[in-house]
C-alpha cells in the first residue's frame, strides 16, 4: 500500500520505497474505521505544491499520467509540445505488473489469474496473504516472503540405473495458456511503445517542419533585404 500511495497521491522518484509521514498518515487512516475520510484530491494537489516549492537542481517531475487523465476528463486535445503519457493512467492488475509490483500467472480457461507480490530481493508470494493485519499484533505488519520448497535429492546418472531416470513432465494447458498469455502481454508492451515512438517523430517531423518555414521565410526576408542595399547602392545621387 506503501508503494501505490508513493505512485499515485504521493507520486515521487527515487524515495518512492521509503515511507514519509503523509503515506503513514493516510495508511494509519486506512486501518482506523472511526476517522473522518480525507480529501484525496486536496492532499494530491497539496503534495504538487510543495514539489514545485522545493525544486532540486537537476532533478525533473514527472506526473504525465495526470495530466493525461484530467486532458481527457476535460475533452481537451493534445498540448502542442507535450509528449503524450505512454504509460498507464489507471492503477489497474496491469499497471500494478507493469511497475514491477505484482506477477500474474494466468490461469487456465475458467479460472481466475494468479497474482504473485514480487519483494526487493526478488522473491514472491502468492497474493491474498494469509494472516490478515492486527493492529495490536506488530508482527502482522510485515509481509515475508515464503521460503523456497525443499528439493530432493536426485542420485547422479552414474548410479541410478538407466530404468529409473526421471525425465522432465510434459507441459500442461496451463503451461500453454500461461505462456499465450505471456506473448500477448509482451506484443501489447511493444505496442504501447511504438505508439509512443510514433508520436514522439510526429511531433518531431511537425517541429522540422515549422524550423523549415522559418528558414525560408528568413531566406526570402534576406533575400529582400539585399535587393534594397543593392538599389540604394547604385542609386543616382544629386551630389555628382
Amino acid at each position: 500500500m506503501q508503494r501505490a500511495l508513493a505512485a499515485t497521491i504521493f507520486a515521487r522518484g527515487e524515495t518512492m520505497n521509503r515511507a514519509n509521514a503523509p503515506d503513514l498518515m493516510l495508511m494509519d487512516t486506512m486501518l482506523r474505521s472511526d476517522t473522518e475520510y480525507p480529501d484525496l484530491a486536496l492532499i494530491m494537489v497539496n503534495h504538487w505544491i510543495g514539489q514545485r516549492a522545493n525544486p532540486k537542481h537537476g532533478g525533473k517531475i514527472k506526473i504525465g499520467s495526470y495530466v493525461e487523465l484530467i486532458k481527457q476528463r476535460l475533452g481537451l486535445e493534445a498540448f502542442p509540445g507535450r509528449d503524450p503519457c505512454p504509460g498507464p493512467t489507471l492503477m489497474t492488475a496491469d499497471s500494478y505488473r507493469q511497475g514491477l509490483f505484482i506477477n500474474i500467472s494466468r490461469g487456465p480457461a475458467g479460472h481466475s489469474d494468479y497474482y504473485d507480490w514480487r519483494f526487493a530481493n526478488g522473491t514472491t508470494r502468492r497474493l491474498p496473504f494469509g494472516p490478515s493485519i492486527d493492529v495490536q499484533d506488530p508482527s502482522t505488519w510485515l509481509a515475508e516472503a515464503l521460503p523456497p520448497p525443499p528439493t530432493s535429492d536426485i542420485p547422479s546418472s552414474s548410479s541410478q540405473p538407466p530404468t529409473a531416470r526421471q525425465f522432465p513432465s510434459d507441459p500442461t494447458l496451463r503451461d500453454l495458456y500461461s505462456l499465450m498469455a505471456d506473448i500477448r502481454d509482451t506484443q501489447q508492451e511493444q505496442g504501447r511503445h511504438i505508439t509512443a515512438i510514433q508520436q514522439q517523430t510526429t511531433l518531431h517531423t511537425s517541429r522540422l517542419d515549422e524550423i523549415s518555414d522559418h528558414m525560408e521565410d528568413s531566406a526570402t526576408r534576406l533575400g529582400d533585404i539585399e535587393d534594397q542595399f543593392r538599389d540604394w547602392r547604385f542609386e543616382p545621387s544629386d551630389d555628382y
